[in-house]
């Protein structure tokens, strides 16, 4: 009986500490994949968050851990702007927020053409 409890206890020690998700880190990258090459682990009340800031054209990534408070949120100022999306599973902020703007830019495009296409044919 001893030696049972003595193994659960050396186990219950040698437990590494818990974290929650691992996400991917960098601050203020010109490059999606420079920000990928780092990773962080997060407590466990934290999501992984995406970040991108554009001032005078420039943009600039940010990612890492955070709290739930800062996710989903857009600033709009005459030069700049901040996006930040935030996920919940284990290295999920791999895209930045710049490739879903890409994504409403082709979709919008797409709408264009097919407005025009039905406009030339009537």
């Amino acid at each position: 009986m001893e030696a049972h409890l003595l193994v659960l206890i050396l186990g219950c020690l040698s437990i590494k500490t818990a974290y929650g998700l691992q996400c991917y880190a960098c601050t203020s990258s010109f490059s999606n994949a420079d920000c990928n090459k780092n990773t962080q682990n997060c407590t466990i009340e934290t999501n992984c968050y995406s970040s991108v800031t554009s001032a005078l054209g420039i943009k600039s990534i940010t990612k890492g851990c955070g709290v739930s408070t800062m996710c989903n949120s857009n600033i709009n100022v005459v030069v700049a702007s901040t996006s930040t999306t935030c996920c919940s599973t284990d290295l999920c902020n791999v895209n930045s927020s710049s490739t879903s703007s890409l994504n409403v830019l082709l979709l919008a495009a797409c709408a264009v053409a097919l407005f025009m296409s039905t406009k030339i044919t009537e």
